[in-house]
């Protein structure tokens, strides 16, 4: 069920006028345009899922009218016009929301009062355009009628209060409050902007529960004019630039917490050995033999595996914990391990059906070695961040601006290399489903893997509490779906 977005937010103005002007004519003109858009891609156990949402609006708000003597105004005259769209879609089985947001019927007050003081000061208080049903109207699709408000970030958070939010640095800025609260003083007519954006706008993390990462990002242009307050001057919103660096250690994050499910499931079987039968059919009568075969095939391929894994876990988590390294004048390459991969015999093997052996075999070593390549190319770039680090530390202009482009370029290979690393894993989860063979290791089981994991990153001084997500817990894998993560 879609939760409603409540945000309410008071714009208050604070307009000082001359004492002489007590009895003259106003007129307020706010206009600006908001615009919001999350974005969730799973990874590891919520591989395939993702939602995307997106919001627009743009608004226009006229007032006038005039004031006689201390005490609000009475006779206001307002005149609003706000036009924007809401695209949800969640996923998860519900429906994609596509709404469109316009202002509401009529032309009330509810969202602005002028009051002037004793002191001969203009207070004006406005209402942002943003509650459904009052302020604005949200129609489309039966899934529209759930939002409430409209506006999904403020300072606190971004969207609802779902798992893993992406709230913008900004959101903690002064500019972002002043954005939806601005402030003149001081003239009877003025105008000032009021403008977020830029690179503190936006924020992506990775999902420590689930997996995957979200990302979200803002932007805010508005205006604010008092009588003939004239043109506001809108200028690039300032901050802090996000180093591409951050960006990378993101990606090896959200790499490490895919990663780390696989791992548990290959150094699972490796730690039970031949003790534990977790490979078996549907219908033994059919294809029991398969089973047998699968078996032999996985547990030899698990050992090869896991040491990879390993590798991969420790590059990502180096990456993220990054400790700067002085030979930044070099680029680091990848170097895929070439150590042979020594599968059984399918001469040996049990008589399975006709051809399943041999290519469950070729698939296996496919597989092994696309997350080798995989591997060999995020430690290349855990390389490749230190020494970015060490560049920036010395004040290496050149050699950093060389290291990130050689980093931004390991990513995308990357992120290839892992496409191809499920692709050879969708293989062989097709062949082992097309002889009805399941694997699955208990919560206990993979609770061993996740155990010998921790162990070994502990050895290579990679604690427990220093790992991206914190010490690992496993729930009982489906090592068939495994392969596809």
């Amino acid at each position: 069920m879609r939760r409603a977005v409540v945000l309410s937010v008071l714009l208050s103005l604070a307009l000082v006028a001359p004492a002489s002007a007590a009895t003259s004519a106003f007129q307020i003109h706010y206009t600006g345009s908001y615009a919001w858009h999350d974005t969730f891609d799973g990874s590891g156990p919520s591989a395939g899922s993702s939602a995307r949402r997106s919001e627009t609006l743009s608004w226009v708000e006229d007032v006038s009218g005039s004031t006689a003597g201390p005490g609000e105004a009475s006779d206001l005259h307002v005149k609003l016009a706000a036009q924007g769209t809401i695209d949800d879609d969640e996923g998860g089985g519900y429906p994609p929301a596509h709404c469109t947001i316009t202002q509401a019927p009529g032309s009330a007050t509810h969202n602005v009062a002028v009051t002037r003081h004793g002191d001969g000061t203009l207070g004006v208080n406005l209402n942002l355009p943003q509650m459904s049903g009052s302020d604005v109207t949200v129609t489309g699709g039966p899934s529209c009628q759930y939002f409430g408000s409209v506006l999904f970030c403020n300072t606190e958070h971004c969207g609802s209060s779902s798992v893993c939010p992406a709230v913008p640095p900004v959101t903690q800025d002064p500019s972002f409050a002043d954005a939806f609260s601005p402030s003149l003083s001081g003239d009877a007519d003025a105008s000032r902007a009021f403008d977020v954006g830029g690179p503190r706008a936006r924020e992506t993390v990775a999902c420590e529960t689930g997996g995957g990462t979200r990302a979200t990002q803002i932007a805010i242009t508005s205006e604010v004019r008092v009588n003939a307050g004239g043109r506001a001057t809108h200028r690039t919103p300032a901050g802090r630039h996000i180093p591409a660096i951050e960006r990378q250690k993101v990606f090896a994050k959200s790499d490490f917490l895919t990663t780390l499910f696989r791992a548990e499931a290959a150094c699972g079987q490796v730690v039970l050995g031949t003790t534990a039968v977790v490979w078996g059919v549907a219908v033994p009568a059919e294809s029991a033999a398969a089973a047998a075969v699968a078996g032999d095939v996985i547990l030899a391929g698990s050992g090869f595996e896991c040491v990879t894994l390993l590798s991969r876990l420790e590059a990502d988590a180096r990456i993220v914990n990054d400790p700067p390294r002085k030979d930044f004048g070099t680029l680091a390459q990848p170097r895929p391990v070439r150590t042979k991969v020594t599968l059984p015999d399918c001469a040996r093997e049990p008589a399975g059906p006709a051809g399943f052996c041999a290519a469950l075999r070729a698939a296996e070593l496919r597989y092994i070695a696309a997350s080798r390549a995989a591997t060999a190319r995020a430690e290349a770039l855990q390389v490749t961040v230190f020494r970015e680090s060490g560049a920036a530390k010395a004040r290496r202009t050149s050699a950093l601006k060389a290291q990130e482009r050689h980093a931004s370029a390991l990513v995308t290979e990357l992120r290839g290399a892992a496409k191809a690393e499920r692709a050879a894993g969708a293989k062989l989860a097709t062949l082992l489903k097309a002889q009805r063979v399941s694997g699955a290791l208990t919560a206990d089981q993979a609770q061993g893997g996740a155990a010998y994991v921790t162990s070994a990153l502990a050895k290579h001084r990679l604690p427990a509490s220093s790992l991206p997500g914190g010490p690992p817990t496993a729930a009982a894998i489906d090592l068939v779906a495994a392969f596809t993560r």
